[in-house]
């Protein structure tokens, strides 16, 4: 018996066909992806660091990170040294972007596929539905407010997100400084 998966897409990305027989044991898994991949030759011909502006606008909400992984891969061919503070403020802005998106993907693709009606044989359904119903469920919005925190951490150190262009190659745009 083919079965599609409750929780149909990962991250919006990935595709998955569970195949599960009588026995409600898992035969086989199939993944695809629909997402398009043509970018590859995208900075051929391009200036070094173009990458740093084109990387980060192309691939949307985790632009800090395709910005470092693109100023990281400058630093490496150029083997520049990093200031140690450069590592601290870079550490800070990767992780509020990492936070940022691990709790709008919860709220906005993950917890929306529990509340499918093929799980509602499951004595938490009632609960699972209530509480993360996309839109309507009382922890929905919540979790999409609480997502703009770790933004703030980002936009206030780095600049605008999620192209705040604060990372070059051999250190940040400008220094960090303390204010009263």
């Amino acid at each position: 018996m083919r079965q599609g998966s409750n929780l149909k897409q990962i991250e919006k990305e990935l595709i998955a066909d569970v195949y599960i027989n009588r026995n409600k044991t898992i035969v086989q898994a199939l993944f695809s992806s629909p997402v398009f991949h043509g970018y590859k030759d995208l900075l051929i011909g391009e200036a070094p660091c173009s990458s740093l502006a084109i990387t980060s606008r192309i691939f949307g909400f985790c632009g800090g990170s395709h910005q470092q992984a693109a100023t990281l891969a400058l630093e490496h061919i150029a083997e520049a040294k990093i200031p140690p503070n450069a590592h601290v403020v870079r550490s800070i802005i990767q992780a509020a972007e990492i936070l940022q998106n691990s709790i709008k993907w919860f709220y906005t693709s993950f917890a929306p596929d529990l509340t499918d009606v093929s799980f509602r044989e499951h004595s938490i359904y009632s609960t699972v539905f209530e509480r993360f119903q996309a839109f309507k469920g009382t922890s929905f919005r919540k979790g999409i407010i609480g997502g703009t925190y770790p933004i703030s951490l980002f936009s206030l150190i780095a600049g605008h997100w999620p192209h705040a262009e604060y990372i070059i190659p051999g250190g940040l745009a400008s220094p960090l400084t303390k204010t009263k």
